[in-house]
């Protein structure tokens, strides 16, 4: 499993994946807040804008 998804990217999930992506990990997450999505987007994480396609990636 190389690519992870994370449902929640607020405090707890921002950490968790930052984390995972230091490890090597690819991370696809999504959040309902778009000020969430963006700030992560900026740090690297493929961010996208359904559970459903965090799902699919993962």
């Amino acid at each position: 499993m190389k690519t992870i998804g994370i449902i929640g990217l607020g405090n707890m999930g921002r950490g968790m994946a930052l984390s995972l992506q230091r490890g090597g990990y690819e991370v696809v997450g999504t959040d309902a807040a778009s000020a969430v999505r963006a700030q992560l987007a900026a740090d690297g994480i493929r961010v996208v804008d359904s559970i459903g396609e965090v799902v699919a990636a993962a």
